[in-house]
C-alpha cells in the first residue's frame, strides 16, 4: 500500500441522455486527459471483456447455466443444421421450421390438455431471437453499421450489451464511471 500513500484518486462520474453518449464522451474526455500524462498518470474506466471471454462461463450462476443448458438442448437441431450450412438464408429456414413445428404441435394438441389447470406444460414460442434477427438486418440495410448479436436472446439471456457492458456503471447503467490517478 505504500506506493499509492501520496495519490489522491478522485472519480468523475458522467450521465447522459442514453448510454452511447456517456461512452462517446467518456472516450473524448480520457483522449483529452491523455494528453496531460504528466496530471492523469492512471485511468480506469472499462475491462477488456475479449481477455475474459474463456472464463465467462465461471460468471454465470446455477440457474443461468441451467437456462443455457436448457436452451442448448432445446434448440439442438437448430445448431447442429447451422453448423452444417451457416448463412442467414438457412438461419432462418431453421428458425420457421422450428416455429413451424411448435406451432402445429400446440394446434394438434392444445385441444387434449384438461382446460380447468392453469399451468401449462410447454414453454410458449419466443420469437425474440427472430426479432432481433430481422431488426439487425433492417437496420444494417438502412445505413446502420453498429453490430449487435442477437446469440444472447436465443440462449436466453437478453442483458449482456457486449462493448457497453465493459465499462462502469452504477445499476441500470444511469452513471458511467471514470477513476482517475493524478
Amino acid at each position: 500500500m505504500d506506493q499509492f500513500r501520496d495519490l489522491n484518486p478522485f472519480t468523475v462520474v458522467i450521465e447522459a441522455p442514453t448510454p452511447e453518449r456517456a461512452v462517446g464522451f467518456l472516450n473524448s474526455l480520457v483522449n483529452k486527459l491523455n494528453t496531460q500524462p504528466k496530471y492523469f498518470k492512471r485511468m480506469f474506466y472499462r475491462v477488456d471483456w475479449q481477455s475474459l471471454k474463456r472464463w465467462s462461463l465461471l460468471y454465470l450462476d446455477k440457474g443461468e447455466l441451467e437456462t443455457l443448458r436448457a436452451n442448448l438442448s432445446d434448440h439442438l437441431d437448430i445448431l447442429q443444421d447451422l453448423d452444417k450450412s451457416p448463412d442467414l438464408e438457412n438461419l432462418l429456414f431453421l428458425i420457421n421450421r422450428e416455429m413451424t413445428s411448435k406451432m402445429l404441435g400446440h394446434f394438434f394438441t392444445d385441444f387434449l390438455e384438461d382446460n380447468s389447470s392453469t399451468e401449462k406444460t410447454g414453454k410458449p414460442l419466443d420469437l425474440t431471437y427472430l426479432i432481433n434477427i430481422l431488426s439487425g438486418t433492417n437496420k444494417w440495410i438502412e445505413g446502420e453499421r453498429i453490430f449487435k448479436s442477437p446469440w444472447s436472446s436465443f440462449f436466453g439471456n437478453n442483458e449482456w450489451e457486449g462493448e457497453l457492458d465493459s465499462y462502469f456503471w452504477t445499476s441500470k447503467k444511469k452513471f458511467l464511471l471514470l477513476f482517475v490517478t493524478p
